[in-house]
């Protein structure tokens, strides 16, 4: 399944978990991954901006062999369990009867935007390129981890592609 039929389906999700099979992985996102998270189980949410809807997504994981214990929370929980839908492309499971009360997805992929940039509190209200030319010059690079680094500079690249930086 592309990334357009995913967000797609993820539009028009009103009551549902949809889980993607890929690999050795299981992946629920964005409204799927909100409910996950909110009433299943704590996960850590990833997010990525994805060039060919013009959008970030937002998406959890878990291996297949954890599936078992996620459809007996769901279960637990009174939520149905759809047969999983196979064909040649992916293989999905369908989670039905969640309930979508005192939802807001736009809050809440707020929230995780925020979460995400709390290891760099200043991005939080970076306003103008000096800002960005501050934030350069201040990050340690000489006590950072090669990983710490690579995060910084994707953070400032997200900061610039979403426009938060005049």
């Amino acid at each position: 399944m592309t990334v357009k039929e995913i967000v797609a389906l993820e539009l028009a999700n009103t009551n549902s978990i949809y889980l993607f099979r890929e690999g050795m992985f299981y992946r629920a996102y964005n409204c799927s991954a909100m409910r996950m998270v909110l009433q299943l189980k704590v996960f850590k949410v990833n997010h990525k901006f994805v060039k060919t809807v013009q959008q970030e997504i937002f998406y959890i994981g878990f291996p297949c062999n954890s599936l078992p214990s996620i459809k007996n929370r769901s279960i637990d929980k009174g939520w149905q369990i759809a047969e999983p839908i196979e064909n040649d492309v992916c293989k999905m499971i369908v989670v039905q009867g969640v309930s979508s009360k005192e939802e807001d997805y736009n809050a809440w992929v707020e929230k995780q935007l925020q979460l995400s940039l709390a290891p760099f509190p200043k991005f939080q209200t970076l306003e103008k390129v000096g800002e960005l030319e501050k934030l350069i010059t201040d990050f340690p690079i000489e006590n950072a981890t090669p990983m710490e680094a690579l995060m910084f500079v994707n953070k400032l690249k997200q900061l610039i592609r979403h426009g938060n930086v005049r």
